[in-house]
């Protein structure tokens, strides 16, 4: 499914713009992502995206036929500088995950390479885990006053969970969940305000834990 036709469906009932979502390489090339973008922009009008790589690398000596996220970005750029006053201005930014972050330490890197990318934002996983989002947003923070950067908005998610077949979903998308926060929301007396208090939680102690004195 095109995620720009299926964004215009909610852009066309809300009025609103969306952040259309993008994964880069699995274009048939660098030519048909290019002009995909047009599409996107030009007849659906969008111009907010979320670019993403692939969920997994392949085989020493082979390559994906899209553009790497970096490649997708100058694309963007360009984009930009060739477009007319009629058509809008587009914008990206990329995704932020914390498990990727305890794994190899190094997610805040990351997000700071893309900042020079041009990302404009990052936009998290769902965050059931509070321990590895705010060791992220903490290192994400100093890395970026030890290089004078001005850090770029990081937009959190917090997903409520009401049935075990989507908390198996949401392991297989790679999020971790610890065993406590699970318990808590499939308790007993678990109903769909436990689950919106759990993400509330969630979001409390994240937000406490890191903001600024």
């Amino acid at each position: 499914m095109d995620p720009s036709w299926y964004a215009s469906l909610f852009r066309a009932e809300s009025g609103k713009d969306c952040l259309v979502y993008k994964c880069c390489p699995t274009s048939d090339s660098v030519e048909h992502f290019e002009a995909w973008l047009d599409q996107s922009v030009s007849l659906h009008g969008h111009c907010a995206y979320n670019l993403v790589g692939a969920a997994s690398s392949l085989p020493v000596g082979e390559t994906h036929p899209g553009p790497s996220v970096e490649e997708a970005a100058s694309l963007l750029h360009h984009s930009n500088q060739d477009s007319s006053a009629s058509k809008p201005s587009v914008h990206f930014g990329c995704v932020a995950i914390a498990e990727r972050h305890l794994a190899k330490n190094r997610e805040h890197e990351n997000m700071v390479r893309k900042i020079g990318w041009g990302a404009e934002w990052f936009v998290s996983q769902g965050i059931f885990d509070t321990e590895a989002t705010i060791a992220l947003l903490n290192d994400y923070g100093a890395l970026c006053k030890a290089r004078g950067i001005v850090p770029k908005k990081v937009l959190l998610t917090f997903v409520p969970c009401g049935r075990t077949k989507t908390m198996d979903f949401i392991r297989w998308l790679g999020m971790n969940v610890p065993a406590d926060v699970e318990a808590r929301i499939f308790s007993a007396s678990s109903s769909s305000s436990t689950t919106a208090a759990a993400a509330a939680a969630t979001m409390d102690k994240v937000t406490k834990t890191t903001a600024s004195p």
